[in-house]
């Protein structure tokens, strides 16, 4: 069935590969890692809040509304995991 495409993905799936023989076709090994916090705000092209975390100062409080603006982009993150 070359025109089905199978995606796999997993903590152990090397070890797994490694137990059953490859099927005929191409195969393509793509190694992913989890986004940061800003690499997620980029995707999302939130830029202007970007600017506001890597220019805040540690010291300061953050601004209410910045920070509720985070609080609900960081439960979409959390939504994506699932």
């Amino acid at each position: 069935m070359p025109q089905l495409h199978v995606i796999s993905a997993g903590l152990l799936l090397d070890f797994e590969l490694e137990k059953i023989s490859m099927p005929v076709g191409r195969v393509t090994s793509i190694y992913m890692y989890p986004l940061s916090f800003l690499e997620f705000l980029t995707t999302k092209k939130e830029n202007l809040l970007i600017e506001m975390i890597v220019e805040h100062d540690e010291k300061t409080r953050l601004n209410g509304t910045v920070h509720e603006k985070m609080l609900h982009i960081l439960g979409e993150l959390e939504i994506c995991k699932i």
